[in-house]
């Protein structure tokens, strides 16, 4: 994910996980045969917020 402001990004990351944890809720309380599905988030690597430069040419 990426985005120029930090307070956008944690509020995109907020979402995705959200959403995630959602998704799997919504399915284990339907699952009819079989354990329930579980999920771990790992974060992969670290890209801070900010604005790339433009380029001149």
């Amino acid at each position: 994910m990426r985005s120029e402001s930090p307070r956008q990004l944690q509020k995109i990351d907020s979402i995705f996980k959200s959403s995630l944890k959602k998704g799997l809720n919504d399915y284990n309380h339907n699952i009819k045969k079989g354990p329930a599905l579980t999920l771990v988030i790992n974060q992969i690597g670290f890209r801070p917020s900010g604005a790339t430069a433009e380029k001149k040419f």
